[in-house]
């Protein structure tokens, strides 16, 4: 996932974006947590993720992760 930048994160196709947002979500998820996906968070750090990697184009997806995603 480092090797992804910003960039091509907003720019790839929308089941692209799907599969990467799953895979943080899960990532960015206490242990202790039940496996759930939770819709409403999952577009709320969407958008987050989106907005900042407009402005960071240059920036990885995780290190932009760390930047708008709750820490696990």
């Amino acid at each position: 996932m480092t090797k992804i930048k910003c960039k091509d994160f907003i720019s790839a196709p929308k089941d692209h974006i799907s599969i990467i947002l799953a895979w943080l979500e899960g990532f960015y998820t206490k242990e202790s947590d039940p496996p759930i996906i939770f819709s409403d968070k999952m577009a709320k750090d969407a958008k987050n993720l989106n907005t900042y990697c407009n402005d960071h184009g240059d920036d990885n997806i995780v290190h932009a992760a760390d930047m708008v995603m709750p820490v696990k």
